[in-house]
């Protein structure tokens, strides 16, 4: 409930959302549905988290934390002591950026503290992939790395490299001689209904086998999270996807689905399957600047 006035109009989508939150004391949130596309606005004072742009991700620092141990060996009597330090991160990103995979964890680049210090990861720099369901706005990470003196009052550049893999140019085939098991074509993907059943009542099973001549992802399972499959009646209302399996075979990629309509006598007309015409696998690079570092010790 507040009047905002806009003076400065160029920059990122997530830049001027940032700055519409900070002059209206609101914070932004994905919306409660996954579903549903766009943001929520909670009423609240934004934090003052450590904040990075890169294309459509947003990604800020929640907290740091450092932490002094020490273990004692009584058979030896000595001492060890351990000092570790990790940020956690959280990242957000548009809608209309699809992610699919996205790597467990970012890579530190570089780490330079105000004292001029480098500082090194303190975790392995491989890290598995990870799938993003489509309805993924948001993600939570650690970042480990070499603890900072305490005479060090902030960082004066985080870099860190984000691996990624995306799909765009949304493409959709359409199939509607539904009982056929002759294959169909466009661009570079193959689809043939290997059969379909169709009982008791509103209860459709569909078994698909889907060719891309595009080259295959890395893990391979990424076939199944880009291709979307829907099934309308005669009156184009869609089914509700009630179960799916996957399988990976020599032929293509196996895809069985279990469907039930609004209602009993609602009758399958036609399968939509969505498609990406492009993928693309990349680190992003994120740059945090002036981030604040905790310095107390203990007594």
């Amino acid at each position: 409930d507040r009047i905002v006035t806009m003076e400065r109009l160029q920059g990122t989508f997530w830049e001027m959302v940032d700055q519409l939150c900070r002059s209206s004391e609101n914070r932004v949130r994905p919306h409660y549905d996954t579903r549903s596309p766009g943001l929520v606005l909670a009423a609240g004072r934004p934090g003052k988290n450590p904040v990075a742009y890169s294309g459509p991700i947003r990604m800020q620092i929640i907290r740091a934390r450092r932490a002094f141990s020490e273990e004692f060996d009584y058979e030896r009597l000595s001492g060890e002591l351990s000092h570790a330090f990790q940020f956690e991160l959280q990242a957000m990103w548009e809608d209309r950026f699809r992610l699919i995979a996205y790597r467990s964890h970012p890579e530190l680049v570089e780490a330079v503290t105000d004292t001029g210090v480098r500082l090194a990861a303190a975790q392995s720099t491989a890290s598995g992939w990870n799938v993003a369901g489509a309805g993924t706005r948001q993600l939570s990470m650690n970042l480990r790395i070499q603890p900072p003196a305490t005479a060090a009052q902030q960082l004066e550049t985080l870099t860190l490299k984000w691996g990624l893999v995306a799909i765009g140019d949304q493409a959709q085939l359409d199939i509607r001689d539904i009982s056929t098991t002759e294959p169909h074509f466009q661009d570079d993907v193959e689809v043939v209904v290997q059969s379909f059943e169709q009982g008791p009542g509103s209860r459709c099973e569909a078994r698909l086998l889907i060719v891309r001549e595009l080259v295959i992802p890395e893990p391979q399972e990424l076939l199944f999270e880009e291709i979307d499959v829907q099934l309308y009646d005669d009156q184009g209302r869609a089914f509700h996807r009630q179960g799916q399996s996957n399988s990976l075979t020599q032929d293509g990629a196996a895809i069985k689905l279990v469907f039930v309509g609004e209602n009993q006598d609602a009758a399958p007309r036609l399968l939509r399957i969505a498609y990406p015409r492009i993928r693309t696998q990349r680190d992003l690079e994120i740059v945090f600047r002036n981030v604040p570092l905790p310095c107390a010790r203990p007594e």
